[in-house]
């Protein structure tokens, strides 16, 4: 309530007047939403103050990326060849290093193929496919259009795993074979990302022992629910 919060900005204002100094002080809030009203009220008035309060880990960039690919993943396997726009935006993903500009290619002669051409199944085709328009004849041309299929043909085996491996065995196995994880620790806040990755898995092993049947779809499902709803889960213990 606003009353009480206020209350107890008076009663920390009192503290400073009487000389306590504000980094002795410490204030806990039920929740934060009460945390974030305190913290306008302290800078409103000029009151010194540190929120601080534990990282949700469904705002990590690495954890985010790797529910993109997890999402991409439950959905071809649920509804085969149907996730065009989301490959493209896949694979453009930093993880994957493959040449933003042969993926505009790609899309300008994809886009105007039939409404059930496929993404997933044409790239794959690539190394047989005649297409001097998207690749030249050099080395480093080669090598770009390899990467691409080499990284679709990795998707292709990923999602051959969806329903035969257990929750944690999957996710361990995504993680390895797109490179996300080697990614992730070439990067500058690897260590933080690292962690985020640790507590993920370990969240996913939780769940997995609650509901041993637990499967992708059901696991990204609540996932969605629990940030629907605004619920956290925490970084660190």
């Amino acid at each position: 309530p606003e009353a009480e919060s206020v209350f107890v900005l008076d009663e920390v204002k009192k503290l400073i007047q009487q000389g306590v100094p504000p980094q002795e002080i410490a204030i806990l809030y039920r929740n934060h939403t009460s945390g974030d009203r305190l913290a306008e009220l302290f800078l409103a008035e000029g009151v010194p103050f540190v929120l601080t309060r534990s990282e949700n880990l469904l705002d990590r960039p690495v954890i985010q990326r790797f529910i993109e690919l997890l999402t991409y993943l439950a959905e071809e396997w649920r509804n085969p060849l149907s996730q065009n726009g989301e490959l493209f935006s896949l694979l453009h993903e930093p993880f994957w290093q493959l040449d933003s500009l042969t993926l505009a290619r790609l899309a300008i002669n994809f886009n105007g193929k039939k409404k059930d051409f496929s993404w997933r199944e044409a790239i794959q085709q690539l190394p047989e496919a005649q297409t001097p328009e998207l690749f030249g004849s050099s080395p480093q041309d080669g090598q770009a259009r390899d990467r691409i299929v080499w990284a679709v043909k990795t998707l292709e085996s990923c999602i051959g795993l969806v329903e035969s491996e257990t929750l944690p065995g999957l996710l361990e196995k995504v993680m390895q074979r797109t490179g996300l994880l080697r990614w992730t620790l070439s990067q500058p806040d690897k260590l933080r990302e690292f962690t985020a990755i640790k507590r993920f898995f370990e969240f996913a092993r939780q769940e997995s022992l609650r509901k041993p049947r637990l499967k992708l779809g059901d696991f990204l499902g609540i996932l969605s629910q629990m940030q629907e709803a605004g619920i956290r889960i925490p970084l660190t213990d």
